[in-house]
Parts: C-alpha cells; sequence; structure tokens
C-alpha cells in the first residue's frame, strides 16, 4: 500500500475490488478503526482516498503474452 497510482489490466482491477482494497472500502474501515480506538470522540478529519489514479493498461498485458508464447 506505499503507492498512491495502480496501473494494472482489468483482471488485476478486478483482484483488487475482491481483495476490498477500493478507495470506498479502505475509508470506511479507516473509520470503523478510529471510532473503535476512540469511541467518544468525534472525528476530527474526513477519511481521505487512498488511491489517486487507476491506470488500466490491457494492451501492455497482451504484448507480454504474446511475447511469451512467441518464445515457446
Amino acid at each position: 500500500m506505499q503507492y498512491r497510482v495502480i496501473v494494472c489490466s482489468c483482471l488485476d482491477a478486478s483482484i483488487l475490488v475482491g481483495a476490498q482494497c477500493t478507495n470506498m472500502t479502505l475509508m470506511t474501515m479507516e473509520e470503523e478503526v478510529t471510532a473503535a480506538v476512540h469511541p467518544h470522540k468525534k472525528p476530527k478529519h474526513v477519511a481521505q482516498p487512498h488511491w489517486t489514479h487507476l491506470l488500466i493498461d490491457e494492451v501492455g498485458w497482451l504484448l507480454s503474452r504474446l511475447d511469451v508464447m512467441r518464445r515457446h
């Protein structure tokens, strides 16, 4: 979770969604953990999205597969 920009294929993006690594689920988790640790305090800030950009590159994925197939 060190990076804030993701470059992936559609399949990789669906894996992230399945692993609950979307901005919505990460913000919800942050709010729930903060509320559990400090149940009587009102939150001082609104949870911010973790991911800033999602670039889906299907062509790069396809080209890497074709390169592997040509070598065999």
